[in-house]
């Protein structure tokens, strides 16, 4: 009998621990936003609220706990609109998503539907990556990922072409700062093909 009862409330300890492990997983903070829909994408980061690009979900000091990272808006160095959004970073991990500093944002799209990206990017020393898919609460589709063409300093445009796979429901932008160095990035534009 002690024995069945050592088991139970064993099996109840181990139960509650992956209840609150669980839990406390679920609450893990990847990324800071704000958002209004009636300023659109804010592709030129020109809105901003509490030092965040209104309608980006950022991965901020804050989110990325391997990182040492500032993100700022620039005023003197921007290719549209009064501004650019800089990333300066003396340290951070290589493997992108949420475990990066950098931005995202998710645009509702049909299957099927498709999309010219286009942006621009200044990067001294550094690396990114600027990743397109298709999600859904059902998984990803196919990614598109623009790498950089060099680090010299210079502003670099960059386009491509997106075509939603079945079944997914939002496009899904993200760009990621994957090694030290400065980067600036400015006018992300989405356009229905």
């Amino acid at each position: 009998m002690k024995t069945k009862q050592l088991v139970s409330k064993t099996m109840i300890l181990i139960m509650s621990s992956s209840l609150f492990l669980g839990l406390m997983s679920c609450s893990i903070q990847m990324s800071e936003s704000k958002f209004n829909p009636t300023i659109g994408n804010n592709g030129n980061f020109e809105f901003v609220e509490e030092n965040l690009p209104i309608n980006w979900m950022v991965y901020t000091p804050k989110t990325v706990k391997n990182g040492d990272f500032k993100i700022a808006f620039d005023q003197a160095d921007f290719k549209s609109g009064k501004q650019s959004l800089r990333f300066d970073v003396k340290a951070c991990s290589e493997e992108g998503g949420w475990y990066s500093p950098g931005i995202a944002q998710e645009i509702p799209a049909k299957s099927g539907e498709e999309f010219s990206i286009s942006f621009w990017v200044k990067n001294t020393g550094s690396d990114f990556s600027f990743n397109v898919a298709g999600v859904s609460t059902f998984g990803r589709g196919e990614t598109t990922i623009i790498k950089p063409t060099n680090n010299t300093g210079e502003w670099i445009h960059y386009k491509t072409t997106y075509k939603m796979p079945e079944e997914m429901t939002k496009l899904h932008l993200e760009f990621n700062v994957l090694q030290a160095g400065t980067v600036w990035i400015d006018n992300v534009v989405v356009e229905k093909l």
